[in-house]
């Protein structure tokens, strides 16, 4: 299945190492450690939860990166299972982020580099990454 994971640049180069390592659910005030977020939506445009206004550091949508990845499930299947969340609070989650939510997965971490197809920056962005030009 073909999903990306978006990033900030200056997270980039670490995943072009090593691969995406890192990653959490932070749900009112408990973290879950070890979680990639993942979307099925290649846009730049349509990562709301990203930015800024989102309560994250930075713009968290400079680079994407493309996996092909079978072993991610649907976030809610997560949040209505092992998480416990209320439809109530799954509801208001995924609004929080701009989305019904029926875009975004779940992986564990770490993500091989073996699953990452290509890195791309957003087109307002003339970095390079890697080898990758951005």
């Amino acid at each position: 299945m073909t999903l990306y994971h978006f990033t900030a640049l200056d997270h980039a180069e670490a995943i072009k190492r090593q691969g995406i390592t890192k990653g959490g659910i932070y749900l009112g005030g408990r973290v879950f450690k070890g979680y990639i977020w993942l979307t099925d939506d290649p846009r730049f445009d349509a990562q709301n939860w990203a930015t800024n206004h989102s309560g994250l550091c930075g713009d968290r949508t400079e680079v994407r990166f493309t996996l092909d990845l079978d072993t991610a499930i649907p976030w809610e299947h997560l949040a209505r299972g092992a998480l416990n969340m209320s439809k109530a609070d799954l509801l208001a989650f995924n609004l929080a982020g701009g989305s019904d939510g029926s875009h975004w997965f779940i992986a564990r971490a770490p993500i091989g580099l073996d699953k990452i197809k290509e890195a791309i920056c957003k087109p307002q962005h003339k970095k390079l990454i890697s080898s990758k030009q951005c």
